[in-house]
């Protein structure tokens, strides 16, 4: 460990010394934050707000320009009240990361409760994944910054990986679901779930690079398609005709 300008100790590796976690954000505060989101008739609580104008501010001007100030003027707050939720921009900008990806594991939850078959129940989410995408382009450069510093930095990555294993989770068990009940051949759940992941945070990046050559939502519905088909069971071939003569 080796200690940084404002004694911040970090770790050497690969990719350069990595900042370690800068502090906890407070996760009941992104919960509250999620549970507002997902409720139509909730409130508009201040810190979703706080989230919703960090995600536009770090997208039009990047982390390392952005301001505290800027995102107090954008969520029309105090610069102690966001100080009051935030006690510094890495704690805010962790707090971003599991509130985005928090929005989509909590609809990935509401899928799996839902009735109908595994097949149906995974297109829809994805569909619905794809068209959320396409609805947050201007925050793609977010997105960018979300990866680029979850290299570098172990808070950021923590907190990625914590909703990412969450994911994984849930997508297994609804896939796990779907063999037990014979809707799928035998495979490795998480196997089948890191793949799904994969393929969609893909599409995301190159949407943001190259939007024409992947148009959201109908390349995602293909893409997991193609990988749901591969997990039909079917019946065995009908051997009987080819016996000896």
């Amino acid at each position: 460990m080796t200690p940084t300008r404002d004694g911040e100790e970090t770790r050497s590796g690969l990719a350069g010394d990595l900042p370690d976690a800068v502090g906890p954000v407070d996760e009941a505060i992104v919960e509250a934050a999620l549970a507002d989101a997902s409720s139509p008739d909730g409130p508009h609580s201040k810190v979703r707000r706080i989230l919703d104008a960090a995600a536009a501010v770090f997208a039009r001007r990047g982390f390392n320009e952005a301001r505290m100030d800027d995102v107090a003027v954008e969520a029309g707050v105090s610069k102690g009240g966001l100080y009051l939720h935030f006690p510094s921009k890495d704690a805010l900008f962790d707090g971003l990361v599991g509130y985005l990806v928090g929005l989509e594991t909590r609809r990935l939850a509401v899928a799996r409760a839902a009735e109908g078959s595994v097949v149906d129940r995974l297109t829809g989410f994805f569909h619905e994944y794809a068209k959320d995408m396409l609805s947050m382009a201007k925050f793609y450069p977010i997105i960018m910054e979300i990866y680029s510093r979850a290299y570098r930095h172990a808070s950021v990555r923590g907190v990625l990986k914590r909703y990412i294993d969450l994911y994984v989770r849930e997508l297994a068990a609804l896939i796990r679901e779907g063999i037990e009940d014979g809707e799928f051949r035998p495979v490795d759940p998480e196997d089948v779930a890191l793949q799904l992941i994969s393929l969609l945070e893909g599409l995301a990046l190159l949407t943001g690079i190259d939007p024409e050559n992947a148009p959201l939502p109908d390349v995602a519905d293909r893409g997991v398609r193609l990988v749901l088909d591969g997990l039909l069971a079917r019946p065995a071939p009908d051997r009987s005709s080819g016996g000896e003569s």
